[in-house]
């Protein structure tokens, strides 16, 4: 509810980055895009310390990501390694998406 803004934002990021990377693909750019979820940050009144299991029991991992667990994907996209990957959403969330809206740790 009230998220319809962000949601749609959400969404078309999505299709953009598919967009995107087909549209450069001849000039050899990669377009990918990373999709994290909760992150320990101060947006979210947290560090990386708060990042402890059980500490977000919605999450199947039950606690936050760490902004570096978010740095190591974003680093592997800008190396030569991930030089076959393109129009990809990375999805990072601890299991978040996986799980339905019922999910309770145990």
């Amino acid at each position: 509810p009230e998220a319809s803004a962000y949601t749609a934002a959400k969404h078309a990021l999505g299709g953009l980055t598919k967009s995107m990377a087909l549209e450069l693909v001849d000039h050899r750019i990669l377009v990918n895009a990373v999709a994290p979820g909760a992150i320990a940050t101060p947006m979210n009144d947290m560090d990386d310390e708060d990042a402890k299991d059980g500490s977000l029991p919605i999450v199947p991992l039950t606690r936050p990501g760490k902004t570096q667990e978010i740095a190591s994907l974003v680093g592997w996209l800008c190396s030569e390694e991930s030089s076959y990957t393109t129009g990809q959403s990375f999805i990072v969330d601890g299991g978040f998406m996986l799980a339905n809206p019922q999910f309770n740790a145990k």
